[in-house]
């Protein structure tokens, strides 16, 4: 264990004196003075409000602190922005991919599954004769069952993944890769 470093360590840089104070009749400098207003987006204001509105929540309900937190209304921002991959983005995206991914990722363009349903997708929950897959309610993030239609590359990167293994879908051929660990850890 080393020993601790003295109180007055951090303060050795400081000045030994403060600087002058301004003459008579000017105001005082300050670093505010330097503060210039910037427009902020609905969508940053809303973030800082969620947090301020959370800080608050802690310090009445865990810390004691306050007898009651205030409240603070927020706006979610209508999100206007829809972005739509290229061709060209995708072929990049999946040649980018290790191998034992790019069939994962081809799945989640082809359906628009998220990454952690689709790294739990089991056989149970597909069929390829009705070329549909579902997600059960308890794993849905709105609670309710989601049904994917499922495309020809879709079925395609299914019937490859075809007894690799008896539960899930998508596996690597070694216990030790990040899939199962990932599994495992959830």
């Amino acid at each position: 264990m080393q020993p601790l470093a003295p109180l007055s360590a951090p303060y050795e840089d400081w000045p030994d004196e403060l600087p002058a104070p301004p003459p008579p009749g000017k105001p005082p400098t300050s670093p505010l003075d330097e503060y210039k207003e910037k427009l902020i987006s609905a969508a940053t204001r809303s973030q800082y409000l969620s947090f301020i509105r959370g800080l608050f929540r802690i310090a009445a309900d865990e810390w004691k602190w306050l007898s009651k937190a205030p409240v603070i209304k927020t706006r979610k921002p209508i999100s206007r922005r829809i972005k739509w991959l290229t061709r060209e983005e995708a072929l990049t995206l999946i040649e980018c991919m290790p191998d034992g991914f790019k069939p994962i990722v081809i799945f989640a363009l082809a359906t628009g599954v998220r990454r952690s349903k689709i790294l739990d997708l089991e056989w149970s929950q597909i069929s390829m004769q009705r070329r549909v897959a579902w997600i059960h309610p308890e794993n849905a993030k709105a609670g309710k069952a989601i049904g994917v239609a499922l495309n020809d590359t879709a079925c395609k990167v299914l019937k490859e993944q075809i007894g690799r293994h008896h539960k899930f879908v998508f596996v690597h051929n070694s216990a030790s890769t990040a899939l199962m660990e990932q599994r495992l850890l959830r």
